[in-house]
């Protein structure tokens, strides 16, 4: 009789067991999870510790935004079911969003460990892997994914990204390119594919891909403004000044935009009318090499000598020895060089700025650059073997790099395009690929 009642009751409690977690799932359904967590608790507080209640309790504070009391109870589930691929995922999710970020990506590799096609975990991994600036592995990562889904654009502009990244600019114009059949709204990557399609030293391509963009948003800035930079780099100065004129006209008063249209109208010798874009260009950014040196001519013309002078003295003060300044002017030649494809020109600036601020690896980092574009690969790789020697060296004196974050996450690139010039050398037949900076002797 006793053992028959107790059958009864433990029958009975595990109905009411199953009908609070039935009404604690519609809750959560229901978006009600405060209402979750004041049923929950208190039946945790009785010894009810079964992972689905501590999964409703996580699943709700999770709701509520609360990642750390979440992350609590989700890791306490995991104890129950240590083997759970949902509950790793859950709790990487939620380090994530505490910012945890090397838990979550070894959380997530852990998942990847005994089930690498595991959709939400790759995706995740890809995401972190991709902002660490890791392009090798995030391009592996979202590989696997657009083999899993060809529909969706995003793996694949990633993808495009990572390739470009690295230097691989036919991979990334192929995958900007599927993305951009998936998704010709984004502005983002129209502009990404343009680049890359400019790069490979054709504008037209570029201007069609930002002709199709601007079908679903002719107004968009990004758009126009690549658009008149496309004309202006192929000295279309009529084009470049109306796209010019129209972004001013939005309330765009960037220095990029009143520049470009100083120059533009400079370049179809428009001189009176590109002063005044030129002056405001000025005031945003007096240390331009070109926005003074045109500005300097033009005010000679239109205003009066003496003005001119005064543009022509500014633009000495600018070049004065001084390493930041004049390091900077010579970066500025160098980076106009490099992006009208006359990269000997540019790779001889960078080292001349080098020359001038030798503690800015920056500039090494750009010489190598230019000459990684031109294919010339044996002397960029000089450029990168030099940066990673002297950062490595550096590194070990106890300099912090992880300060100067631009330095910081240029050291990355720099391997990655020393591994690839590398690889591009070893298909020339030049060299073996792997190779590494050479010892000092």
């Amino acid at each position: 009789m006793r053992l028959f009642l107790l059958t009864i009751l433990l029958g009975s409690g595990l109905m009411l067991r199953a009908q609070n977690y039935s009404e604690l799932s519609l809750s959560l359904i229901q978006g009600n999870y405060g209402q979750v967590i004041a049923i929950g608790r208190p039946l945790i507080e009785r010894g009810d510790t079964s992972g689905k209640l501590l999964e409703l309790l996580a699943t709700a504070h999770e709701g509520l935004e609360q990642k750390d009391k979440a992350l609590d109870y989700y890791q306490r589930a995991l104890t129950i079911a240590p083997t759970s691929l949902s509950l790793q995922n859950s709790i990487g999710r939620c380090l994530l969003g505490l910012g945890r970020i090397t838990e979550a990506s070894n959380v997530f590799s852990e998942v990847l460990a005994v089930d690498s096609t595991h959709f939400f975990a790759n995706n995740q991994l890809g995401k972190i892997l991709f902002a660490q600036r890791e392009y090798g592995k995030a391009a592996t990562i979202y590989g696997k994914l657009i083999v899993v889904d060809t529909t969706n654009y995003y793996f694949f502009k990633q993808a495009g990204e990572c390739f470009n990244q690295l230097g691989f600019n036919p991979f990334a114009i192929n995958l900007f390119s599927q993305a951009f059949q998936l998704n010709p709204r984004d502005p983002g990557l129209a502009v990404s594919l343009a680049v890359c399609l400019l790069k490979a030293g054709d504008a037209t391509p570029a201007l069609e891909v930002i002709d199709k963009a601007q079908q679903y948003d002719s107004l968009n800035i990004p758009l126009l403004r690549y658009e008149g930079y496309i004309y202006f780099g192929v000295k279309n100065y009529e084009n470049s000044d109306s796209i010019f004129y129209k972004l001013i006209d939005m309330g765009d008063t960037s220095f990029f935009s009143l520049s470009h249209l100083g120059l533009s109208l400079m370049g179809r010798n428009y001189i009176f009318r590109a002063i005044k874009p030129l002056i405001r260009a000025y005031e945003i950014d007096s240390t331009n090499f070109e926005v003074l040196c045109n500005l300097a001519v033009a005010a000679s013309q239109v205003e009066s000598p003496e003005r001119g002078l005064y543009y022509y003295q500014k633009l000495e003060q600018v070049l004065k020895p001084n390493p930041n300044k004049l390091a900077a002017v010579f970066s500025g030649r160098g980076d106009i060089y490099r992006k009208q494809n006359k990269y000997e020109q540019a790779y001889e600036w960078f080292l001349k700025a080098y020359a001038t601020e030798p503690g800015n690896l920056l500039h090494l980092a750009n010489a190598g650059q230019a000459m990684y574009y031109k294919k010339d690969y044996t002397r960029a790789k000089k450029c990168y073997l030099e940066f990673i020697e002297t950062y490595d060296r550096r590194s070990l004196q106890g300099h912090d790099f992880a300060q100067d974050r631009e330095v910081f996450s240029t050291n990355q690139y720099v391997r990655n395009q020393l591994k690839s010039a590398d690889t591009e050398e070893f298909f020339q037949g030049k060299t073996p690929p792997n190779s590494k900076p050479a010892k000092k002797q």
